[in-house]
């Protein structure tokens, strides 16, 4: 250390610097949290009541078409009671390998064995590239007014006559809520 003192400079200029940041935190803190939107619908806050959670990591390949097959562990029975409606997220990667002159991969929701229409995800790929194509994927569907009961929601999917296409890091989230 230097006997001009610039060891002590640079530790007042620190703690000055320290305190700023701290001031403007608690500044920002107070001014904008008036500011953020909470999340309510038009009847008020939504109310989580149930969730189930399931995931596949490991990558599995999908039947070919026109079969739709269950994907490994994205099957959940869910219980429905009086009044609550139910929001499904379906989240994966999916790996199109462009060998082929078309290539793709499709997927659906079921709901106790019943294809819902839409949302659905579909991946395909020309073979304009030679390396393989890599999509995320994400699906979200909200059910309103369902009767009480159990369901059974599935994630099925397809692909094309590649069976290199492979679907990685599965996902279903579900929750239903008031």
């Amino acid at each position: 250390m230097g006997k001009n003192g610039s060891g002590k400079s640079i530790a007042i200029l620190a703690f000055i610097l320290a305190a700023s940041g701290l001031g403007f935190g608690g500044f920002s803190f107070m001014y904008f949290s008036n500011l953020i939107p909470t999340s309510t619908t038009t009847g008020g806050e939504s109310i989580v009541q149930n969730i189930w959670y399931a995931e596949y990591l490991t990558p599995q390949t999908p039947s070919e078409h026109p079969t739709y097959t269950t994907l490994t562990n994205m099957q959940l029975i869910i219980t429905v009671n009086s009044g609550e409606s139910v929001y499904i997220s379906f989240n994966a990667k999916y790996t199109i390998d462009n060998s082929g002159v078309y290539e793709y991969i499709e997927s659906f929701l079921y709901q106790n064995g019943t294809m819902i229409t839409a949302p659905y995800a579909y991946v395909g790929e020309v073979n304009s590239e030679s390396a393989d194509s890599l999509r995320m994927v994400s699906l979200q569907y909200s059910i309103l007014g369902l009767a009480a009961g159990d369901y059974d929601i599935s994630i099925r999917a397809t692909t094309g006559d590649n069976t290199a296409n492979r679907i990685d890091d599965t996902t279903l989230f579900i929750q239903t809520y008031l």
